[in-house]
């Protein structure tokens, strides 16, 4: 919350030594409010992974979880590959190989994950492959 007039006037007529211990005084009061809010977000996320949560219930404040990019077992992805038909492979897997430099493999998980429509074994190989984004954070927001 911004501060009032009020304040800023009440402020402006403290001499220069009240000054300083009031920004002391602030300044100490900051640090302790910022390790009870860092304790207070860490058990938020604390409850979110115990939960498999990415979202806790409130009423007035979305209390939201910032997940971790997805990241996939490469290892994983090539039981999928396998079942693929040639024209789904190309849009889906660049092989290793050697330009000016070396390519390193990559599978295009945007066209991959697609591949999930097909079901069975194709299905099941890309659910082991995938290594979802673990919580970072917690967010917090008044609701509108």
């Amino acid at each position: 919350m911004p501060i009032t007039d009020e304040r800023k006037v009440e402020l402006s007529q403290l001499s220069t030594e009240e000054l300083i211990e009031k920004a002391m005084l602030q300044q100490e009061n900051i640090a302790y409010l910022n390790d009870d809010y860092q304790y207070i977000k860490f058990l938020l996320l604390k409850k979110m992974k115990s939960s498999k949560a990415t979202k806790l219930q409130h009423p007035d404040i979305d209390c939201v979880a910032k997940v971790g990019q997805t990241e996939y077992n490469y290892g994983e992805l090539g039981k999928v590959r396998e079942l693929l038909d040639k024209e789904d492979i190309a849009k889906f897997y660049t092989p290793e190989h050697e330009d000016t430099i070396i390519i390193k493999e990559k599978y295009d998980m945007r066209v991959g994950n697609g591949f999930r429509q097909y079901g069975g074994d194709i299905a099941k190989f890309l659910d082991e492959a995938t290594i979802k984004g673990d919580i970072k954070e917690v967010i917090l927001k008044r609701k509108e």
